[in-house]
């Protein structure tokens, strides 16, 4: 999912399972739900995993920040 002129907020399923990718240009990422960490995070991208990392979740937004729920 990629916005150019806006946020995201996502709000997933109990039983949500995903290897994440997520960045934003001029906002913020913010999670209740507990990602597990690879690699690098900073202020404006975040790559982890949720729950086993079944799936595969991509988010990706220019003005705007990105929560997840």
């Amino acid at each position: 999912m990629i916005t150019y002129n806006g946020g995201i907020e996502l709000m997933t399923p109990p039983d949500f399972s995903a290897s994440v990718q997520t960045s934003t240009r001029n906002g913020a990422i913010k999670t209740d739900l507990p990602i597990s960490v690879v690699g690098k995070v900073g202020r404006n991208y975040l790559d982890g995993t949720i729950g086993s990392g079944d799936g595969r979740l991509c988010l990706e937004a220019y003005n705007g920040s990105i929560e997840i729920r």
